[in-house]
């Protein structure tokens, strides 16, 4: 007789892991000539990514002091590359400026500034990702009253 074994599930799979971007800065606007929405939690997914105040960036931090066309960003499975496109108002990681094209290593636990140091400043961690939604139960399919007859 066989016995059947069943491998056990990663860790990694019943718990998957994210990348995302908390928000840490202080949420202050009294340099900005009007008050804006605050940024929230950016979940990041494997890629190259452009962050920015409007588009084409295909991650939207929408305050002033944030250049159109601020930085990029490499999602790789623990970490980010950054890479600031010479903006404005710069760059900073755990604070360092980057230099224009400069690529750094944002790590789990660092800090990131972009360009407002109030509303644009994020730390990244390691979140629980969520899980993928439960299918609904396969419905029954009805059967016809006449094809059950015919059946019997």
């Amino acid at each position: 007789m066989l016995a059947s074994i069943a491998a056990p599930c990663p860790a990694a799979y019943l718990h998957p892991k994210a990348l995302q971007l908390t928000p840490t800065g202080d949420g202050t606007q009294q340099h900005l000539d009007a008050e804006v929405a605050i940024p929230g939690a950016i979940k990041l997914q494997e890629g190259l990514f452009e962050l920015g105040r409007a588009p084409p960036a295909d991650i939207l931090i929408e305050i002033p002091t944030v250049s159109t066309r601020h930085a990029t960003l490499r999602v790789g499975e623990a970490s980010v590359i950054v890479t600031d496109l010479g903006s404005t108002n710069g760059t900073t990681i755990d604070g360092e400026e980057l230099e224009a094209t400069q690529a750094a290593e944002l790590k789990p636990g660092s800090e990131i500034v972009f360009g407002d140091k109030y509303i644009a400043k994020f730390r990244l961690d390691v979140v629980e990702d969520a899980p993928p939604p439960a299918e609904a139960p396969a419905a029954k399919e009805a059967v016809p009253a006449a094809a059950e007859e015919k059946a019997e």
